[in-house]
């Protein structure tokens, strides 16, 4: 299964350099990421966090995804 998580809250991230958490509806106990690992996200088996540093780039959104490993 395919999973993508996107940063498409509206809970600060865009301001103050918060990380983007993302919970996922079910567990997920083994996951490789497929694109964008140079963002380093830290999964785990119930979430997803991103860290966002501070920078002079304007917003964007990011699309980062994993597989889950059979």
């Amino acid at each position: 299964m395919d999973r993508t998580a996107s940063n498409r809250t509206t809970n600060g991230v865009q301001t103050g350099y918060r990380p983007f958490i993302e919970f996922f509806d079910r567990r997920l106990p083994d996951v490789r990421i497929i694109s964008e690992a140079e963002y380093n996200p830290v999964i785990t088996d119930t979430f997803i966090v991103v860290p966002n540093p501070p920078s002079k780039e304007e917003a964007k959104n990011i699309r980062i995804i994993f597989q889950e490993n059979d």
